[in-house]
């Protein structure tokens, strides 16, 4: 008698595999949504690469295999006779609600991305043809320490960093030329040493330009100009 109603008797335990998909689940969830953040991060502030962007993508990639693996043992554990079923159904529900969460964000995140490089793309090309030119660091920039530079844009994708001695702006003392780009309306900046500087242009017009570092949030500005001594520039 004691046996057979112990045979029929509820199960008392969760089994592993019902425990497992539950934690993998929400590991996973925890992951995804940290990826997200790091992600959204970047794109906000304007640091967003291809090295970022692919390894978000990872990430997101090897979350949603564990998701599958984790419905995959939930769905095993409502099978499982000899333990209760809460845990499994929790699981499951879990793994699908986030894979379901996961293709809902990236096709929305697609959407916005087409949208946004549509119009990125236009305002990018007429900030590479406003940017040509010369441009000095005037008195009351910033970053302006008593001797001026003089930064020439050109259309090839490079630009030409001067640094003068004294502001009679009669002797060079180093001229560096840079590889730059305009993303999103964000200035990159290739240094040959290999790091790289980016700066949000926040306004320009024919004869100043002001910008924002990413780097530590300074804002300066830069003036058309043929020399470093502030001569006008006779582009239109």
């Amino acid at each position: 008698m004691v046996d057979k109603h112990m045979e029929q008797s509820e199960p008392v335990y969760h089994g592993g595999l019902a425990i497992s998909s539950l934690v993998i689940g929400i590991l996973a969830a925890i992951i995804i949504f940290i990826d997200f953040g790091v992600g959204g991060y970047y794109t906000v502030t304007g640091q967003a690469s291809p090295a970022v962007n692919n390894l978000v993508g990872l990430v997101i990639i090897f979350s949603c295999l564990l998701l599958l693996l984790s419905a995959g043992l939930g769905i095993a554990g409502l099978f499982d006779k000899k333990s209760k079923k809460t845990l499994s159904i929790v699981g499951v529900v879990v793994s699908v609600g986030m894979i379901f969460t996961v293709a809902g964000f990236t096709a929305v995140g697609i959407s916005m991305k087409r949208s946004v490089r549509s119009v990125a793309h236009i305002d990018d090309e007429a900030l590479r043809s406003a940017i040509l030119g010369s441009w000095t660091n005037p008195p009351e920039s910033s970053d302006y320490n008593g001797v001026p530079v003089l930064e020439t844009f050109f259309p090839n994708g490079y630009y030409s960093f001067t640094i003068y001695t004294d502001k009679t702006c009669t002797a060079v003392k180093r001229t560096v030329n840079t590889k730059y780009d305009i993303v999103q309306g964000v200035l990159i900046s290739y240094v040959a040493d290999g790091s790289i500087l980016r700066d949000r242009i926040i306004t320009i017009s024919n004869d100043t330009m002001v910008l924002k570092s990413l780097e530590d949030g300074a804002t300066y500005k830069r003036q058309k100009a043929q020399t470093c001594s502030g001569e006008p520039s006779s582009a239109p």
